[in-house]
């Protein structure tokens, strides 16, 4: 219980802490299970990674240097 509820996951709900621990002790190792079906369907479901959508959601914005920068550079 102590891997599934540590101090900074605290915020699970008895049942989903139980439940977690039921298919932890009893469901099948993790050795047989193959995730190519599901996510085929999370794909064909039009769903994807959010770590593939880093910097997509912000707007960039551009960095305008001043003239004494500039200046700076060009010396370097």
């Amino acid at each position: 219980m102590n891997v599934l509820c540590s101090p900074l996951r605290t915020r699970l709900s008895i049942a989903h802490l139980s439940s977690l621990m039921f298919v932890g002790m009893e469901g099948p190792p993790m050795s047989s299970f193959e995730p190519t079906a599901y996510v085929k369907s999370w794909l064909a479901a039009g769903r994807h990674a959010a770590a593939t959508d880093m910097g997509k959601t912000k707007k960039e914005t551009e960095v305008r240097a001043g003239p004494g920068q500039v200046a700076i550079w060009k010396i370097l």
